[in-house]
């Protein structure tokens, strides 16, 4: 049997409710693909009267409050989510979510945006921390590396074509115009019909069927704290929150403005960027079929923090590059680098701490990851706004990410050596 015949065996074998979660990884994530491309853009080609509205500073800013929201509601969002279900809470805050950015469209008031930034960034919390508890239980054991990669891999597809959408949908909307170049109305217009998108993206998920009953450790109290009556893993829990949020601190320096940064440095457009970024989404997507054989190879722990490293001097060349179609490769390779250690480390930290925690421990991961992202995002606008430069940005995201694998590697290492989560389960307790 060949590799792709095997893998697609996998996929065949995993659970109907399995199932839909990956046909969702090929739904919604076409439509984030395109805001992902267009929407910074959009804000940064606003002109009021000869002068630009929104520059990066505020795209800093607005991204900052977004992950400063996400960040403070993912705890209350992984407690609700092991006390109500994990379907429910999908569904209503990615509602909120879908809404909340809609809205985005509709208002050039600084407030409301800002407003409208830190409610999707509410209901993508509760999205976030249900997606791995959600993943994890709805797959034998031993698909667990597979269904991560999987997912991953789809959506990662499916970003590719959203990122090329987001490219030329501005332009095809500028023609249907009579117009040779896209503006403002023709990328605000691109966002909106992308929208449907990420609506429909939310019915594979209303039809799993889930039985959930509420953990026993915490029935009789409020949901808010029966957590401390479920949490025994504490150790193991705070270890992965100190390494997310130096992590985050590197993520957050840079990658959610990456949009902007070949807006602003290289003054290439919606559809140059769209190609850059379904380039790097395809090879990522391509290379995630490799995970579940590279973890099998060397561990989990080290495909982490390994992938992670190499990463680094990728980061570091983007912003020393003359032209955009040269910073292309580097950002290429960053992403796929980075990519790759991702759904795994999602999957580490579920097999890390017991079933009834895993909700409360992704809303803890979740706080741990956006709240610092939130911090550095405000204070690189702040750098931007008196006139820093890209190359500062991209040069704490090597540093914070440097420092965090290695403590990674330093304090998780030995798990994978001596037997895993059992042992890190007898420290944590």
């Amino acid at each position: 049997m060949t590799a792709a015949a095997a893998y697609l065996a996998r996929l065949q074998g995993f659970t109907p409710n399995a199932k839909l979660l990956l046909a969702r990884s090929l739904i919604s994530p076409l439509g984030f693909g395109i805001w992902s491309v267009a929407f910074n853009i959009y804000l940064l080609s606003i002109v009021v009267d000869g002068n630009q509205l929104f520059g990066v500073d505020f795209i800093f800013t607005m991204v900052a409050v977004d992950w400063l929201v996400h960040g403070l509601a993912a705890f209350p969002g992984g407690l609700f989510s092991d006390r109500f279900g994990r379907r429910n809470t999908f569904l209503i805050a990615s509602a909120i979510a879908i809404v909340a950015s809609l809205g985005k469209l509709f208002t050039l008031n600084p407030v409301a945006l800002l407003a409208l930034s830190g409610l999707a960034g509410f209901g993508s919390s509760f999205h976030a921390v249900t997606s791995g508890p959600f993943l994890i239980e709805n797959c034998s054991k031993e698909d667990r590396s597979h269904l991560f990669s999987a997912q991953t891999t789809f959506g990662l597809a499916a970003v590719t074509c959203g990122a090329l959408l987001g490219g030329l949908l501005p332009t095809g909307v500028a023609f249907a115009r009579g117009l040779n170049v896209a503006g403002t109305d023709e990328t605000r217009l691109a966002l909106i019909v992308a929208t449907p998108l990420l609506i429909i993206g939310l019915v594979p998920i209303y039809l799993i069927c889930e039985r959930w009953t509420a953990p026993d450790a915490g029935a009789g109290y409020p949901w808010y704290s029966a957590w401390t009556r479920n949490i025994t893993s504490r150790v193991t829990i705070w270890r992965l929150c100190l390494v997310t949020t130096i992590g985050a601190l590197g993520v957050g320096a840079v990658v959610p403005v990456l949009n902007a940064f070949f807006f602003d440095r290289y003054g290439v457009h919606e559809e140059s960027v769209g190609y850059i970024f379904a380039i790097s989404s395809f090879v990522a997507a391509i290379s995630m079929m490799a995970l579940p054989y590279i973890v099998a190879r060397i561990g989990k722990v080290r495909t982490i923090a390994f992938t992670k490293l190499l990463a680094i001097p990728f980061i570091l060349l983007i912003p020393a590059l003359p032209y955009a179609a040269a910073a292309a490769v580097p950002f290429v390779m960053r992403a796929v680098l980075s990519d790759i250690g991702g759904p795994i480390f999602s999957l580490f930290v579920m097999e890390q701490v017991n079933p009834n925690e895993r909700g409360a421990t992704a809303g803890l991961i979740h706080s741990a990851s956006e709240f610092p992202m939130g911090i550095v995002g405000l204070v690189m606008g702040w750098v931007m706004a008196a006139g820093g430069e890209w190359n500062l940005a991209f040069g704490a995201s090597a540093l914070f990410t440097l420092i965090a694998y290695l403590l990674f590697l330093r304090l998780f290492g030995r798990v994978e050596r001596i037997g895993g989560p059992a042992i890190v389960g007898e420290v944590a307790s």
